[in-house]
């Protein structure tokens, strides 16, 4: 698996449990969690460039594409005033999303 500059912000093991309560294959949840890492990724995502200057989005995302974790890390401490809560703000968002369709999906089987 990838390692994202957001990663170690990530807590897998929420989703993953609540996966365990779908009543669905294996090879299901484990495309279930693919799609979920992609939203993730792509809601981290938004939620920076949302807060960058352009200037700033195309260096974020250069160093985003060459997977360049600690260069990406400078443009968010220099750019964004706290972008780790404001990036934590956007998983927990998501998760909460998620972890609720997931109960209400497990509810009706």
């Amino acid at each position: 698996m990838k390692k994202h500059f957001y990663s170690h912000l990530v807590s897998k093991e929420d989703i993953h449990q609540k996966l365990e309560l779908l009543d669905v294959t294996t090879a299901e949840k484990n495309h279930l969690f693919v799609i979920i890492q992609s939203s993730l990724h792509h809601v981290v995502v938004d939620a920076v460039l949302s807060e960058l200057s352009e200037d700033k989005k195309h260096v974020f995302l250069s160093h985003v594409v060459a997977e360049n974790n600690d260069d990406v890390w400078e443009v968010l401490r220099t750019s964004i005033q706290d972008p780790e809560k404001k990036i934590l703000s956007a998983i927990e968002k998501l998760q909460q999303e998620l972890v609720e369709d997931i109960l209400e999906v497990s509810k009706d089987d």
